[in-house]
């Protein structure tokens, strides 16, 4: 589809993509890209090809990934939107590749939506539509029945505060604009999406502390994120559901184990495990169970803190040992622990309710 409007790759001039907020600026408070500026970079059909065609790489990255993700893996889906889908050409390829019957690509920037809106009659799409509204306008607006909604891209998630003297992070306001804008963002979601629907939000690098305003705003709209769908194995790709289950206790503890979740988990040694169980017990206890086989008793438990979690496995024979991950993973190795256990006869078990809601328990 991409070559078909002429957009083919240059790395001559990597620009930033037309979005609600470029991804990448760090200014603190700023709002790196306005109006004004995504107008510009689609002034004509000629600028607009250019401003694309650097960003070709990362375009068919969405592409294939988004369509590869958990959202599709039940098949076709009826309605998805698009936030601060500039020319819309995520969600026009959507629609073409027969991923969904319909698409609303939503920005604030007129220039790219009538660009995108040319295109689609060039491409002969009648499932695409373009919509002139910010995210402001949509989280006060009235509620939709979309299934998927994405923002691939379209929020800066590399915010830094100022830092003091000392390197320690300095207060974060909590009205600053980059959280109002999060705020304005989470609002879309929530009124965009039908009660089962799903969202996703795409982006590169992001900062502990953007993440963090992130999740709470999006915590402010009921929205919780769906551990079992989020990763960061190709940049963010944080999945999140209306009146889903809240797993970890704060919004800190959520942006850490997104950020974690970029380090491989690793086996710890005995000697190793004792350290970290010392410390883990002053954290949260999510898992635990005993079983039992020839004589022997097995311990499993996973205790969470801040944005990393433990699973310490211990039996009465001496053996020990412990597996260190990120906490947003938790439910994969309870999952693991249990299954395992049942091999033996499980003896007593404690899983937390808001973990037990999001393993595979079969």
């Amino acid at each position: 589809m991409l070559h078909r409007l002429g957009i083919k790759p240059s790395r001559k001039a990597q620009h930033s993509e037309p979005s609600q907020e470029s991804p990448g600026g760090a200014k603190p408070g700023g709002d790196v890209m306005g109006v004004e500026m995504i107008n510009s970079l689609f002034a004509d059909e000629k600028t607009a090809i250019q401003t694309l065609s650097g960003n070709f790489d990362r375009l068919a990255n969405s592409m294939d990934r988004i369509a590869k993700g958990p959202a599709f893996a039940k098949g076709k889906l009826n309605r998805i939107a698009e936030l601060g889908g500039g020319s819309g050409i995520l969600g026009m390829w959507f629609v073409t590749n027969r991923l969904c019957e319909f698409c609303e690509i939503f920005d604030h920037a007129k220039n790219p939506l009538i660009i995108g809106e040319k295109w689609a009659g060039t491409l002969s799409l009648n499932g695409v539509r373009f919509s002139h509204k910010s995210y402001a306008e949509l989280s006060s607006g009235d509620s939709q029945d979309f299934d998927f909604v994405v923002a691939e891209h379209a929020v800066s998630l590399s915010y830094l505060p100022e830092y003091t003297e000392s390197l320690e992070d300095s207060d974060v306001e909590p009205e600053t604009p980059v959280f109002l804008r999060y705020k304005e963002l989470a609002g879309a979601f929530s009124r965009l999406l039908q009660p089962t629907g799903v969202g996703l939000i795409g982006s590169g690098g992001p900062t502990p502390v953007a993440l963090s305003l992130l999740c709470a705003a999006l915590r402010e709209r009921q929205l919780a994120i769906d551990w079992t769908m989020s990763s960061t194995e190709h940049g963010l790709q944080l999945y999140i559901r209306p009146g889903g289950v809240v797993v970890l206790d704060s919004t800190e503890d959520e942006a850490l184990a997104i950020l974690s979740d970029v380090v491989p988990s690793r086996e710890v040694s005995a000697h190793e495990s004792r350290s970290l169980e010392k410390i883990f017990r002053e954290g949260t206890k999510y898992f635990e169970v005993y079983s039992e086989a020839d004589h022997i008793i097995y311990r499993c438990s996973i205790f969470q803190l801040a944005g990393l979690a433990c699973l310490f496995r211990k039996n009465s024979v001496g053996d020990e040992g412990a597996k260190l991950f990120s906490a947003g993973k938790m439910h994969l190795w309870a999952t693991e622990a249990l299954r395992d256990a049942r091999k033996r006869s499980l003896t007593s078990s404690f899983i937390d309710e808001r973990l037990n809601s999001i393993i595979d328990d079969e």
